[in-house]
């Protein structure tokens, strides 16, 4: 069995360097290739990456920004491994993570793609979620339009919420509608089959959603392997410079997601729905913190709590931390961890399904 490694850099040469030292240390049921695009379009960050990554480590340096997915397509159009994995340079695999993904991806014919259990931070504290699934995409707009608090909008956040554990809790793999392009093991006869192996409309994000719905539209399946385990410190390719461009790439991918995939029957319930049971959003969040913060945790919770953060008012998607005791601590080297905009965070108890919460708010500066 032969494996493709696949890293886009985009300035984050020493980033890059961890992550494919993870791999090389990493076991694998065959040789493993390692390909390096570089993104970066500096003749400098090229040069650094030669230096600074091991001979044996192919580097391609682009002469533009080709973006991710058609960085990715580049280096696997001429292929002949039997999987490929792709890696983000901020993420990097733990022990035996490879193997394991390998053995499950080999497990039955119909598995097109696996993923690892993901963690934010190097203790293991935190839990990343599982990919959003491709098809609550094209509902945003109406659920947006029902508000945050509305009837069945809470019926979706907590529908995640069990999902997002159900993930977290896994002994075995487990099915899932969709896996991150940052850390996603994809078998090769299925995913090509002589065309790219992403869409190069998308120019970054959503180009693995797109892909993972084509796979789910074939009949294949998507797992995650919670033996294999990778970290994963999210959002840290390319530096704070780079924010503002990769919002507004998100938001362009998510529009050419849209409009490939809304078809006319969703168009006409959007329509129908997207009026109906409105109600008002209140993002009133009582308790807020400028910096690494401590919780109390209530009596009631204290033997059995799960702690979630996210950029997002309704939680979907967000970041958990199952604990236990009288309080929760988010600590310094977290808090340096997070981009500089604004965070919510809510603590209960994982084994229920509709609860009111303990609610509060961060800012992140910059």
């Amino acid at each position: 069995m032969k494996t493709l490694v696949i890293l886009v850099n985009f300035f984050s040469a020493f980033l890059t360097k961890q992550a494919v030292y993870s791999i090389l240390n990493s076991e694998s049921l065959g040789p493993v290739e390692i390909v390096v695009v570089d993104n970066s379009a500096d003749a400098s960050e090229a040069n650094l990456l030669k230096k600074i990554l091991p001979s044996e480590i192919k580097i391609i340096a682009a002469s533009q920004n080709l973006g991710f997915g058609r960085a990715c397509n580049l280096a696997s159009e001429k292929s002949s491994s039997d999987c490929i994995l792709l890696l983000n340079p901020d993420a990097r695999l733990l022990p035996k993570a490879l193997k394991r993904m390998q053995q499950t991806l080999f497990a039955f014919p119909r598995i097109a793609a696996v993923g690892p259990q993901v963690y934010w931070d190097d203790d293991l504290t935190f839990l990343l979620p599982p990919s959003y699934p491709p098809d609550l995409f094209l509902w945003q707009p109406v659920l947006d339009s029902w508000g945050d608090n509305g009837f069945f909008y809470n019926i979706v956040k907590a529908l995640w919420r069990f999902f997002a554990i159900k993930v977290w809790r896994a002994k075995r793999p487990v099915s899932v509608p969709a896996l991150s392009g940052g850390h996603m093991l994809l078998k090769t006869s299925l995913v090509k089959k002589g065309t790219d192996l992403f869409d190069p409309s998308f120019f970054m994000y959503f180009e693995d959603t797109d892909l993972c719905k084509r796979l789910r539209y074939h009949g294949y399946k998507l797992l995650v392997e919670p033996r294999a385990k990778v970290v994963h410190n999210y959002n840290q390719s390319g530096g704070p410079a780079f924010y503002d461009f990769k919002k507004a790439c998100m938001i362009q991918s998510r529009d050419i997601y849209m409009e490939k995939h809304l078809t006319s029957r969703i168009r006409f319930f959007h329509r129908l729905l997207k009026n109906r049971w409105k109600t008002k959003r209140n993002l009133y969040v009582p308790y807020s913190f400028t910096s690494s913060f401590c919780i109390d945790i209530s009596p009631e919770l204290s033997k059995n709590w799960l702690f979630e953060w996210s950029p997002n008012v309704d939680f979907i998607p967000s970041a958990g931390s199952f604990g236990h005791g009288p309080v929760m601590e988010f600590s310094e080297s977290l808090w340096n961890m997070l981009p500089p905009k604004q965070f919510y965070g809510r603590i209960g108890n994982p084994d229920i399904f509709l609860q009111k919460y303990n609610l509060f708010s961060w800012k992140k500066c910059g």
